[in-house]
């Protein structure tokens, strides 16, 4: 029987590689997106809610923004061949985002001024948890929680 198709084996591996790759990549952009130089983990759910303060520019005609887990193996190529027009706007920090200078100010040594420290906290019922400490560069790491009450 001739198949036309590559194994499923080498299917699976080619999938998961530009899942991988394209998933990469839009962390990548949406770290470019906040000025930062490492890649941040894409908040997709942001972008689905808000899409006039978080959207996506320069994907391939026909190609939505998503999760690359969604995509097959045509439109991730697509994505990777276009890589270069791809652009994250972001219009207004994410909620939650918190930037935290104090902490630098206070300091006895004073940090370039790309330096910042951003806290990255979710909303649950009634607390804040920290998720994600981010740096530009990373010099220092805050962690802390803190209770809210009418989040």
């Amino acid at each position: 029987m001739l198949h036309i198709f590559p194994t499923t084996e080498a299917w699976n591996a080619k999938i998961t590689d530009l899942k991988q790759k394209v998933e990469a990549l839009f962390d990548k952009k949406c770290g470019e997106a906040l000025g930062m130089k490492d890649p941040f983990k894409v908040p997709f759910a942001l972008f689905e809610s808000y899409p006039e303060d978080f959207y996506v520019e320069g994907l391939p005609e026909g190609v939505p923004f998503r999760r690359p887990s969604t995509f097959g193996i045509p439109r991730l190529e697509k994505i990777l061949r276009n890589q270069s027009k791809i652009k994250f706007v972001i219009k207004k920090p994410f909620p939650g985002l918190v930037l935290n200078t104090q902490a630098l100010e206070e300091s006895e040594s004073w940090p370039s001024t790309e330096t910042i420290t951003a806290v990255i906290a979710v909303r649950t019922t009634r607390m804040c948890i920290l998720l994600q400490s981010i740096e530009v560069p990373c010099i220092w790491t805050i962690f802390y929680m803190f209770y809210i009450k009418n989040i």
